[in-house]
């Protein structure tokens, strides 16, 4: 079916959504798939979004976020996980662990990072993550303390005021329940130089 998200303040799109279910309650099977064009945020353009997800043997799920400008910059999530916490008859035991890997490549987040900060921001970003937590708070919601994984920064711009930060060199963040640890962090600060009319140490 075609929808459209035109009557919110914040987000407007126009796209399309599939929803096929099948099967029986003790052995449940569905399909959704999602695709939105000229997505914006405040007016701002985001981008296409597409996202599918599938419920047969396991849980799996694919979220990609699409630059306005149609090429392969973006970023992109999945998630597979067990089944039992997402149908009416599963039988979790409380130690179900979902899998998360994301990858952004060039990502131009200034859109969100300006309505978040209300002023004109700028956010560039590229990195890979590979995370694991409980299968169970996909559907309550993130807990920090139990993340585990790793995630893998190469690029990381961020630009306001005349002020800029950006990183010295690729860095890791080890996260293991509720503890972090950053590898080779720089972040080294530019100001902006009307003289030369560029950003410098």
């Amino acid at each position: 079916d075609s929808l459209t998200t035109a009557g919110s303040k914040q987000f407007a799109a126009r796209g399309q959504a599939h929803l096929q279910v099948e099967g029986s309650l003790d052995a449940p099977q569905a399909h959704l798939s999602l695709s939105l064009q000229r997505l914006e945020l405040d007016g701002r353009p985001l981008g296409t979004l597409t996202a599918v997800v599938d419920l047969r043997d396991s849980l799996r799920g694919t979220l990609e976020l699409l630059s306005p400008s149609g090429d392969s910059r973006g970023i992109r999530l999945d998630v597979v996980a067990p089944v039992a916490d997402f149908h009416p008859r599963g039988q979790p035991t409380g130690r179900e662990q979902a899998n998360v890997r994301i990858e952004a490549q060039e990502l131009d987040a200034s859109t969100i990072a300006t309505y978040v900060l209300d002023d004109s921001t700028g956010l560039t970003a590229s990195l890979s993550a590979d995370l694991q937590l409980p299968a169970s708070q996909l559907l309550g919601g993130l807990q920090w303390r139990d993340l585990v994984g790793h995630l893998d920064l190469q690029e990381l711009v961020l630009d306001r005021d005349r002020v800029r930060l950006r990183l010295g060199a690729p860095s890791r963040a080890l996260l293991h329940y509720g503890e972090a640890r950053l590898e080779d962090l720089v972040l080294p600060i530019e100001m902006y130089r009307r003289d030369t009319d560029e950003f410098e140490a």
